[in-house]
């Protein structure tokens, strides 16, 4: 019996690995670029690449972080295809139709959730090219969530 219990957990710490590796969501943002100097236009094109686990999918969050009145609620897109290539993109708008926004700061985070998830908020509220759904939390989600931080700039503001 102490044999056994000796080489359980060896066997159960090498099958968490394999596990966690195999479903662990690995998710880069690739664009719009970021740095100094660097702006987006108000209907940028987020692209990135991306590992999902079978059964996600991919959301990407556009909350405007400086101006008057500042919003805590966050835009969710979701991305309707990650090709074999493993690379993404989806069309978002920096609060596009309001040309006020010039200048104004945006947090943009991609987020992999269960495709029930997905699913559902399609269903609510989703119509193509338009986020999904507003709310001012995240929803469930597995794994990391990268971020990065755009400027708007002043371009066309039509989406």
């Amino acid at each position: 019996m102490a044999t056994t219990l000796v080489g359980l957990p060896g066997v159960v710490v090498k099958y968490s690995q394999a596990q966690s590796e195999r479903e662990t969501p690995r998710l880069v943002i690739t664009a719009p670029v970021t740095g100094p100097g660097a702006t987006a236009p108000p209907c940028p094109l987020v692209r990135g690449t991306a590992t999902l686990p079978e059964g996600t999918t991919l959301l990407i969050g556009v909350r405007r972080t400086t101006g008057t009145p500042r919003t805590r609620r966050t835009r969710f897109y979701r991305v309707d295809t990650v090709r074999a290539s493993g690379q993404w993109d989806v069309p978002v708008s920096l609060e596009g139709g309001d040309p006020a926004m010039a200048g104004e700061w945006y947090s943009i985070t991609a987020l992999t959730v269960p495709t029930e998830w997905g699913d559902f908020l399609e269903k609510v509220g989703g119509t193509p090219g338009d986020p999904l759904v507003s709310a001012s939390a995240m929803p469930p989600h597995v794994g990391e969530t990268p971020s990065i931080e755009v400027q708007r700039d002043a371009g066309p503001a039509t989406c």
